[in-house]
């Protein structure tokens, strides 16, 4: 699929544990708006998709994780996390608010506490409502 999600389902808990490795997106993401937009529609919206779908069809929740440790977040472009949180959002809007259980950062600086601030202002509450950063 992609070198920067590990999936880890829990059968018992009903549960698809997402981590995301932050290195390799900040690596690989894509460098101005138009070229996110590529990105989404031909390669993350695809995969959000199928996870998507496999959780709704099964019963499963997803759980995501995104550890921060020794990430120098300086390489993150604020346009393109805030693009792809839009595309990810607009393509899945009208799917299950539930589906996500948590949504977790850890080992966040003070540079990705400001950056999460104002990207947060794009999304809905109820997303924002998951997300916990420490």
């Amino acid at each position: 699929m992609c070198d920067w999600f590990t999936f880890y389902p829990d059968h018992d808990a009903k549960v698809l544990r997402i981590d995301v490795n932050i290195q390799n997106l900040l690596e690989t993401q894509p460098y101005d708006y138009d070229e996110t937009d590529e990105f989404c529609t031909e390669i993350l919206l695809p995969i959000v998709k199928d996870v998507r779908t496999t959780c709704i069809a099964n019963g499963y929740m997803q759980e995501f994780s995104v550890d921060l440790k020794d990430i120098d977040v300086l390489l993150l472009r604020p346009t393109v996390l805030s693009r792809i949180i839009w595309n990810v959002y607009d393509a899945t809007k009208d799917e299950p608010e539930d589906l996500i259980k948590s949504f977790e950062v850890v080992n966040a600086n003070k540079i990705f506490r400001s950056i999460y601030r104002v990207t947060s202002k794009l999304l809905p509450s109820y997303i924002v409502n998951l997300i916990t950063v420490s």
